[in-house]
């Protein structure tokens, strides 16, 4: 009987012992991160889920982040069996813990069961997902030939820089900073921070590589030489024995070629007549007919206008009824508009009375008169459609009258025209009373901007070689300052009323009406501004103002052939910045003929 309760007492005691093993926690020996995301869901800050890669060996967690994303995160995490992540003392619950996600920092995770404590060290990057070339430039500081940084217009995959003739097809030191882990190649070359020598004789091919988001770009970099201005001869306008001084130039711009608007004697004619031409090529066509104005009575001083769309208007003095003018609209022959000789009164053809054309579409102009009431003054004519309409336009506080306030005072000495910021402006000149600016509205309203402004000391109003031009900035005139004996470009100074001198002057004689020597000015919509200027002798310069506001001579393959005695320059821009310098010459057999030069930046040479 003991020996039976004694074999029970020790199959209780194993069973016992059994049960109470069973019910011990297991340890799996292992503290492990298995899975590691910033899920979008729980992170505002990212547009898309990032998901870790867990190095094991290492120890690592690595992330890419989106540039800019910042830097605290709510993980989403998975561990083995009774294991426990802290950052720092923190205990971190997936999907609910916000913690510091930066390069460098350290998750530990704990078995709590078997004790064994594993430390991850995080490796963050921040990434802009792409492969991107962020600056290309050669700097001053690096390359002596240069003046200035020299940087492209954009970034692009073909690209153009220009230096200065110095520095052209020479070896140069290129500057380059690319995007977030960003590896740049030129010409298969790695760059050392950034910078790289560069042979500039033939095109730079540049490769960026992204060595985490794994794409590529590739980039072509063409050094030309920055391009200067040049004047060339486009051709000779001759048309029977000779071609008066006065004739006018405008642009089409349809096409942005030039029309020539002259008159001339012929053998046979008994009158002097009208022509009109245009630029095709390098030959000089008429527009229209040969002779456009009347055989009846000398026709003189056309001015051309053009509307926005390419209708072109004349008008000329004489060809119908003496000292009267006339206005045609050329649609597929040369038409009248209105009436011809349409002023009620004697014009003064000798002052420059250039026609525009209207918000409207139709032409107007402004005119010295020379007899009635308005004599010596002032007058404007615009077509309605139907009519001509005609109104003196001195006005108190406007422009002045002929014999305001005694004498010879106020005679208008004529005005010249210029379109800026898609408004209409005059630029007038009347004796004693200076130069004017207007603002030239429909039905030819005007509103003074500069009133009755003297260069210099003197007091006299002088004609002489006046102009107004736009370089789409700002508005300039060039004038005569008497007393200064020079010829003075000035801008237009809106605000204060006034003319500020731009730039040099131009050192000529002068007497009581101005320089004695002809001289025209003119900018173009690209900023360069242009002179054409004869000397004592006639002869004929071509000049431009410097980045130092200084004149300088274009060059120019051959000499310009001399002005004709008592002729006028004009130079026009069309919008591609190409202009056009035309004045008469005069042969030792009187034949005159007039000389057209182009003034156009220099033949583009790229790398190839």
């Amino acid at each position: 009987m003991k020996r039976i309760l004694a074999f029970v007492s020790i199959t209780l005691t194993l069973v016992a012992g059994t049960v109470s093993c069973n019910n011990d926690p297991k340890a799996d020996g292992v503290a492990q991160i298995t899975f590691f995301s910033l899920q979008s869901s729980l992170n505002s800050n990212l547009s898309s889920n990032v998901d870790g890669t867990i190095d094991e060996q290492a120890k690592t967690i690595s992330l890419v982040l989106p540039e800019g994303s910042g830097s605290s995160f709510i993980p989403t995490f998975t561990v083995t069996d009774d294991d426990v992540v802290k950052a720092g003392s923190t205990v971190v619950t997936s999907g609910v813990t916000s913690i510091s996600v930066t390069d460098g920092a350290k998750l530990s995770v704990t078995d709590e069961v078997s004790e064994l404590n594993v430390t991850y060290t995080l490796s963050v990057k921040e990434n802009d997902g792409a492969a991107e070339l962020k600056t290309v430039s050669f700097l001053k500081a690096d390359n002596s030939v240069l003046t200035e940084d020299v940087t492209p217009e954009a970034i692009a995959s073909e690209m153009v820089v220009r230096v200065p003739s110095a520095a052209f097809k020479q070896e140069l030191t290129l500057t380059i900073e690319a995007g977030l882990n960003d590896v740049v190649k030129v010409n298969g070359k790695e760059t050392s921070d950034g910078k790289i020598k560069v042979d500039t004789s033939f095109p730079i091919d540049i490769t960026v590589t992204d060595e985490v988001a794994k794409t590529t770009a590739s980039y072509t970099l063409k050094v030309g030489k920055v391009l200067g201005y040049v004047v060339t001869k486009v051709g000779s306008i001759t048309d029977g024995t000779k071609i008066f001084p006065t004739f006018d130039i405008k642009i089409n711009p349809k096409d942005g070629t030039p029309w020539i608007a002259y008159y001339k004697e012929l053998e046979g004619d008994k009158y002097d007549r009208v022509a009109v031409v245009r630029l095709d090529g390098a030959t000089f066509p008429y527009v229209g007919e040969s002779c456009i104005s009347a055989d009846i009575k000398d026709a003189k001083s056309p001015s051309l206008a053009f509307a926005s769309d390419g209708t072109a208007f004349l008008k000329y003095a004489g060809g119908e009824v003496s000292n009267r003018n006339t206005v045609k609209k050329f649609t597929s022959s040369w038409e009248v508009c209105g009436k011809e000789a349409l002023n009620s009164v004697n014009i003064n053809a000798s002052f420059p009375s250039p026609l525009y054309v209207q918000s409207d579409g139709q032409p107007a102009f402004f005119f010295t008169s020379n007899s009635g009431t308005t004599k010596r003054s002032i007058v404007s004519a615009y077509f309605n459609g139907s009519n001509w309409v005609e109104t003196p336009a001195s006005a108190s506080g406007i422009a002045p009258k002929y014999g305001e306030p005694s004498g010879k005072a106020g005679a208008f000495y004529g005005s010249t025209i210029a379109e800026h910021n898609d408004k209409t402006y005059m630029l007038s000149s009347f004796n004693e009373w200076g130069y004017m600016v207007y603002e030239v509205g429909i039905e030819c309203a005007l509103t003074p901007i500069v009133y009755d402004y003297k260069p210099g000391t003197s007091a006299y109003g002088v004609p002489g070689d006046m102009a107004i031009s736009s370089d789409g900035e700002d508005l300039f005139v060039f004038a005569s300052d008497i007393s200064n004996k020079k010829l003075q470009v000035y801008k237009v100074d809106f605000s204060g009323k006034t003319l500020t001198e731009y730039g040099a002057g131009l050192n000529v004689d002068t007497g009581n009406n101005g320089a004695e020597v002809s001289a025209t000015f003119s900018s173009s919509r690209n900023g360069l501004k242009v002179v054409a200027i004869a000397d004592n002798d006639n002869n004929t310069y071509f000049k431009y103002l410097n980045s130092s506001l200084q004149w300088e001579d274009f060059t120019i393959a051959e000499k310009p052939a001399a002005i004709s005695p008592s002729g006028d320059y004009h130079i026009v821009f069309n919008t591609d910045g190409v202009g056009y310098i035309a004045y008469t010459t005069t042969t030792e057999d009187k034949v005159s003929k007039i000389e057209v030069y182009k003034v156009a930046l220099e033949a583009d040479v790229l790398p190839e």
